[in-house]
């Protein structure tokens, strides 16, 4: 018998016959063309990567489940609370990378919307101490993690599984792309976004190390440039020895005696003391709190600089200060870094933070043992300040 059905009918090789491709089941598919949606519209906005290093090595040397969603979700949430308090968005997370971007970065002329950036960037990488700290208590090993941000046109589309946008284009693949080029724990910075921060003149208060990368394929030796730290100024303090932005209170002929007999007349107890430490690296700020402070009868020691503050606490009897009180967003060290070289030398100092963050409450939260009550937020009048400032005091 010579004919056949189509069931046992023999596969041809080569090229299909006419009506062929009507059996094919690859050509049964249907591709549901509204999953993603491109929005037709596009925007310049400032993109930034988080990724964490060798993070599959480390989980995969974890053998509890549990543990490695512990790992990640720390990870990811700690990070995700400290880029909203710098007014970035969400844009979505990949494996174990944080993807955000900075919506007021659309007007390249926004001062202030760089300056988030930049204080963002340097933030999350200062609050790294802090989530290794979390992580440690949990029974989880450190993490470590690389941060890239670049600007540009990306392409904004929707999908029908999610509410949240999605972003697309050369700019999302470049800032992935430099962020290998940034050393473990470091931050860089792509070429198009350090343009925009140099005509700013951002450029001019923060370190800045060009690393030329050949290898990319979108832009032919284009710059990435790696940030070093916060530029001191001659008009801002220094480790050797210069004044700060404010001076602190002279202290007095019986103080400094008791200094040189190894602080054995120092007050004993933190509620007796009178001496308030206040680091902020805003000068009409330091004023301001200072004629707070020093009208109820407080003596104050300010302080521009964040590491001659640490310096400056070093020295002194563990008792000395009745409080300190740290701004949280500072540049060069930020008060989450000085909060946690604060506590490594004397665990019992009493420390608040004072802050206009939206998520400042998220952010401290990722410190043991500080509430609420803890965090001061701006704008403060004296009333509500001295409140906050003697509770703390009276309860440490």
């Amino acid at each position: 018998m010579t004919s056949s059905t189509s069931d046992d009918r023999p596969m041809k090789s080569g090229r299909a016959a006419k009506g062929d491709d009507e059996a094919d089941p690859f050509t049964q598919i249907e591709i549901p063309h509204e999953e993603i949606s491109f929005l037709n519209r596009s925007q310049n906005y400032c993109i930034c990567f988080i990724d964490m290093v060798t993070s599959t090595k480390i989980t995969a040397e974890i053998s509890d489940p549990a543990k490695i969603r512990s790992y990640y979700s720390m990870f990811l949430n700690a990070t995700a609370t400290i880029a909203k308090g710098f007014n970035a968005k969400i844009i979505k997370n990949i494996g174990d990378a944080l993807v955000f971007y900075f919506p007021d970065t659309s007007d390249p002329t926004n001062r202030s919307a760089f300056v988030d950036v930049i204080n963002c960037c340097t933030s999350l990488m200062g609050a790294r101490d802090i989530i290794n700290i979390k992580l440690h208590t949990m029974d989880l090993p450190s993490v470590s993690y690389r941060i890239s941000a670049d600007y540009g046109r990306v392409e904004i589309a929707s999908s029908t599984t999610s509410k949240q946008e999605d972003f697309f284009g050369p700019t999302m693949s470049l800032c992935a792309k430099i962020n290998s080029r940034a050393e473990v724990n470091g931050i860089v910075f792509g070429g198009d976004l350090y343009t925009i921060l140099k005509a700013l003149s951002l450029d001019q208060q923060h370190q800045f190390k060009e690393i030329r990368d050949y290898s990319l394929e979108q832009k032919h030796a284009y710059p990435v440039y790696a940030l070093i730290g916060k530029t001191r100024s001659l008009s801002e303090s220094s480790l050797l020895g210069s004044k700060t932005l404010i001076e602190k209170t002279p202290r007095s002929k019986t103080a400094s005696t008791a200094d040189n007999r190894n602080n054995m007349q120092e007050v004993s107890s933190k509620r007796n003391s009178r001496t308030i430490m206040l680091v902020d690296d805003n000068e009409d700020i330091l004023l301001t709190y200072k004629s707070f402070l020093s009208g109820e009868g407080y003596k104050v020691e300010v302080f521009s600089d964040p590491e001659e503050a640490l310096q400056q606490f070093a020295k002194v009897h563990e008792s000395y200060y009745a409080l300190i009180i740290l701004d949280i967003r500072m540049p060069y060290m930020n008060g989450l870094q000085l909060y946690n070289r604060l506590k490594t030398i004397n665990k019992s100092v009493n420390i608040v933070f004072i802050s206009a963050l939206d998520a400042a409450d998220e952010l401290v939260s990722l410190i043991e043992g500080i509430k609420p009550e803890h965090v001061i937020k701006k704008p403060v009048n004296r009333e509500n300040f001295m409140h906050a400032v003697k509770s703390n005091i009276i309860n440490a």
